[in-house]
């Protein structure tokens, strides 16, 4: 993002992203907000910082009120014609990429093609991080706990 976006444009998105932040009414904010990673970035209302029970309570608050949706709406409006791609990641976040940015583009550097993949992921759903990656793949599998990739593996891969 940052070779695409000035620096101006980059501050005024982190901007918005922090006063949505600030004008939500989650109970419990912890810190790190806004978390850039290579190509994207990572935005959580309640924060990175959260501890295991404050993300479980956001969890339930989120599945309740579906702030991190409405949140995702603002933002596609707010930010119309940017080329930005917002979508829900894990429980806490939303990630914010250029358009076509998102987990797919990992085939433009791959040699395999995306029907031979098998792909598992937490956020396999319209709108997920998760979404457009997993349905260009052969596979994929939705889960949300380590055992639920391990119970894959072994009822479809593991002889």
């Amino acid at each position: 993002m940052i070779d695409f976006y000035s620096e101006a444009d980059l501050n005024h998105i982190v901007n918005t992203l922090l006063k949505l932040a600030h004008e939500t009414h989650t109970k419990i904010k912890t810190g790190t907000f806004v978390e850039w990673r290579e190509s994207q970035i990572n935005f959580s209302v309640v924060g990175r910082n959260c501890t295991s029970l404050q993300r479980e309570d956001y969890v339930k608050w989120d599945n309740k009120s579906r702030e991190r949706k409405k949140l995702v709406e603002q933002l596609e409006d707010k930010f119309q014609g940017w080329g930005l791609s917002f979508r829900l990641g894990g429980q806490i976040s939303i990630d914010v990429t250029r358009q076509g940015w998102d987990k797919s583009y990992a085939f433009n550097n791959i040699a395999e093609k995306p029907e031979d993949c098998v792909y598992f992921g937490d956020k396999i759903v319209p709108g997920g991080n998760d979404f457009d990656i997993a349905v260009l793949c052969g596979k994929y599998h939705d889960i949300q706990h380590v055992a639920d990739t391990i119970l894959a593996l072994n009822n479809e891969y593991i002889p």
